[in-house]
């Protein structure tokens, strides 16, 4: 009897913890570890990604930080980068299939050196001649204004095609809104549920 009634108050506790306590989302992709910052456009050479920063991270040893110019090397006055799957997909290969999962959403910290850099984050809207990104066209948040301490974004893909992800992230800057170019820090970049 004593064994029972033990029994049924630890069910009765663990089920009131989880529901008092939810669980945080779940990380189920890192942009950082399976997608690839190859996707150079625009301006690209004004553009210098350092993928294993070590200062300053928002969590472990290792953040993204980027560096624009602003010199106009191609003269399109923008510059971007898309993290892909696999390595220099423009859609001749297929993306990575997400749809089996329980992804929601894309989450990221970012920060700008200085704080005011002008910055275009998305995901998804790569289009080739064999395949075409599933999230298509492109989820942006429009040009987000960085503070210099760490701030959290969220790219809501609830309702979005996850089967064939080929840009996993981007980011894009413009001359117009950075004409004395911009540094950027990028970290705990994660598809989560």
């Amino acid at each position: 009897m004593f064994r029972k009634s033990l029994f049924v108050i630890l069910l009765a506790l663990m089920c009131a913890t989880l529901v008092i306590t939810p669980c945080a989302g779940e990380v189920i992709v890192d942009v950082q570890e399976m997608f690839y910052p190859t996707g150079w456009m625009g301006d690209w050479q004004d553009l210098t990604v350092d993928d294993n920063w070590n200062t300053g991270c928002h969590s472990g040893s290792n953040c993204v930080k980027v560096e624009y110019s602003a010199e106009g090397s191609r003269e399109t006055d923008w510059a971007g980068i898309y993290w892909q799957y696999p390595k220099y997909n423009w859609g001749e290969k297929s993306g990575m299939d997400l749809s089996g999962t329980r992804t929601r959403k894309l989450t990221f910290w970012a920060k700008g050196k200085n704080g005011g850099e002008n910055v275009e984050f998305m995901v998804g809207g790569i289009t080739g001649n064999t395949y075409e990104d599933s999230i298509s066209p492109a989820i942006t948040l429009g040009v987000q204004k960085l503070n210099s301490s760490w701030v959290e974004y969220t790219i809501d893909l609830s309702d979005e095609d996850l089967s064939s992800v080929i840009g996993g992230f981007c980011l894009i800057v413009d001359q117009d809104d950075n004409p004395s170019g911009c540094t950027i820090y990028l970290d705990d970049i994660v598809y989560e549920s």
